[in-house]
C-alpha cells in the first residue's frame, strides 16, 4: 500500500512539474511560437509541439541515465550524497541554449521572408496600359497588341518548383538519392511550403528539443528530483510522467498559438508580420538569456522559480 501511494504521489508530482516546466520556460515557449506560428491544422501543430517535447525528453533521459548511474555507483556513501555539476559546465550549456535560440529565431525570420517572397511571386500583378490607342502601344511575348479596351490586365506569375525539379537532368539521373539529398538540404535551409517544409519543421523541433533537454535548465524539475529518489524504478516512473506531460502540454501550446496567430493573420493579411514577430521573440529571448548569464542573474531566477 505504501509503495502504491508513493507511485501515485510521484505521478501527480511528475504531472505538476511537467506543466510548470513548460509554461514557465521562456526558452520553450518562444521556440514553439517561432515554429508553430500560423499553423492552423491542429494535428500538424500538435505533433510539431510534441516533436519538440520528444526531443526534450530524449535529452533529459540521456542526462538522467548518466546521473542515475553515477548515483548508483556510490551505494556505500551516506544517504545525503549529492552529485555536483561544475558551475562552469552549467554556464557553457546555458550559453549554448541562448545561442541556439538566436539561431532558431534568425532561421525562422529567413523562412518567413522566403515564404513571403514566394507568395508575392504567385500573386496577380495589375498592369496599367496607355489610355490613348496607338500611343506607346506594346505587344506581349505572344505578339498580341493591347488596345484601348484592355486598360488593365492581370498576369499570373506562377512558379512550379515540383515540375522544375522533376524535369531537371539531375533529378532523372540521381533518382531517390537526389530526393534524399534535397530533403536533407531542405531540413537545414528554408525552402518551399509543403511536405518537405513540415518534415523540416519537425526535424528542427526534434533537434532543438534534444539540445534543450541536454543543456537546458530542465534538470532542475525533471532530472534532479528523479536522481534524488535513489531508486531507479521510482526515478524513471517520475521522469516518464514528467516527460509525457511535457510533450502533451507543448503540443497543446503549439495548437493554441498556431490557431490564434492564424486567426490574427487572416483578419488583416498579417501572416508575414505575425511570423516575423514570433521569430523575433525567439531572438529576444536568446539575447536576454545570454545577458542574464553574463551578469550572473539567470541562476538566481531559476533558483527562485523552483
Amino acid at each position: 500500500m505504501k509503495a502504491l501511494l508513493t507511485a501515485l504521489r510521484l505521478l501527480v508530482t511528475g504531472i505538476g512539474m511537467g506543466i510548470v516546466h513548460v509554461l514557465t520556460g521562456p526558452d520553450h515557449l518562444s521556440a514553439l511560437a517561432a515554429l508553430s506560428a500560423n499553423v492552423d491544422d491542429p494535428k500538424k501543430s500538435f505533433f510539431l509541439g510534441a516533436q519538440w517535447g520528444v526531443g526534450h525528453s530524449l535529452g533529459l533521459v540521456f542526462v538522467a541515465i548518466i546521473l542515475i548511474c553515477l548515483d548508483n555507483g556510490h551505494r556505500d556513501d551516506s544517504s545525503d550524497r549529492k552529485i555536483v555539476v561544475s558551475e562552469d559546465l552549467e554556464e557553457h550549456f546555458e550559453t549554448f541554449i541562448g545561442v541556439v535560440m538566436i539561431l532558431l529565431g534568425f532561421y525562422t525570420i529567413c523562412k518567413a521572408k522566403h515564404k513571403n517572397e514566394v507568395t508575392t511571386i504567385g500573386h496577380y500583378h495589375e498592369v496599367t496600359l496607355p489610355k490613348n490607342p496607338g500611343v506607346n502601344m506594346k505587344h506581349d511575348e505572344t505578339g498580341e497588341v493591347y488596345n484601348e479596351s484592355e486598360l488593365k490586365q492581370c498576369h499570373p506569375l506562377e512558379v512550379d518548383e515540383e515540375n522544375i525539379d522533376s524535369t531537371s537532368p539531375s533529378h532523372s539521373h540521381h533518382g531517390h538519392s537526389h530526393d534524399d539529398k534535397r530533403r536533407f538540404l531542405n531540413a537545414i535551409f528554408p525552402g518551399k511550403e509543403g511536405g518537405d517544409d513540415l518534415f523540416r519543421a519537425r526535424l528542427i523541433a526534434l533537434v532543438v528539443g534534444i539540445v534543450h533537454g541536454v543543456a537546458g535548465p530542465g534538470g532542475v524539475l525533471g532530472v534532479i528530483p528523479a536522481v534524488h529518489l535513489h531508486n531507479s524504478f521510482l526515478a524513471f516512473t517520475y521522469l516518464l510522467t514528467f516527460c509525457i506531460t511535457s510533450m502533451i502540454v507543448m503540443g497543446c501550446f503549439a495548437v493554441t498559438y498556431g490557431r490564434v496567430t492564424k486567426r490574427i493573420s487572416d483578419k488583416g493579411d498579417l501572416e508575414y508580420k505575425v511570423e516575423l514577430f514570433s521569430a523575433a521573440l525567439c531572438v529576444i529571448v536568446g539575447i536576454t538569456w545570454l545577458t542574464l548569464i553574463h551578469f550572473g542573474i539567470l541562476d538566481k531566477i531559476e533558483i527562485k522559480g523552483t
